[in-house]
């Protein structure tokens, strides 16, 4: 099975720093899919006099998004890759987001993303998780990689809330 089917056309599916707007990762390929999960927390409420409580909405859990990215080096310049020495730094460059910044001796908020798919997907995140797979072919005598497989996680940071009619525009 394909991780991605198409090379992108429109740059309209990217990650960039949130602080910095300069510094983003276009998607060289398409994923198949992108997959996310938001599941809604209710208690149980006892009313007297009733056989069975009520259900009360209570809160839910953050916006956990899982997509997968692949990055292809060109190997003779005549097709879309980018050059091989561009995999390591992008696969350095999403490995980054699950550290934090330290300025100073002093360790700051882990960077905020925003995570941009056509007009589907426009949000601010965290990156929670990074599992690159580096394959071969790879170039002598320094043994880059000419493909990387980069799967991550994306946890939706919030600063508003937001109504199930909101949701539906």
């Amino acid at each position: 099975m394909p991780i991605q089917s198409k090379v992108t056309t429109l740059q309209t599916a990217f990650l960039y720093l949130e602080d910095n707007t300069e510094e983003r990762l276009e998607f060289q390929l398409v994923p198949d899919e992108i997959a996310w999960n938001k599941a809604a927390e209710y208690a149980s409420v006892p009313i007297l006099g009733r056989s069975e409580p009520i259900r009360v909405y209570s809160s839910s859990t953050t916006k956990i998004f899982n997509l997968t990215l692949g990055f292809m080096a060109s190997v003779d310049g005549g097709d879309d890759g980018v050059p091989e020495s561009e995999i390591d730094g992008r696969v350095r460059w999403c490995e980054s987001l699950v550290y934090p910044e330290v300025k100073g001796g002093v360790y700051l908020p882990t960077p905020t993303v925003i995570f941009v798919f056509g007009t589907l997907i426009d949000v601010r995140c965290v990156c929670t998780n990074v599992a690159p797979v580096i394959k071969g072919p790879w170039t002598t005598p320094d043994l880059t990689s000419y493909h990387a497989i980069i799967s991550l996680t994306l946890e939706e940071v919030s600063d508003r809330l937001l109504s199930s009619s909101e949701v539906r525009t």
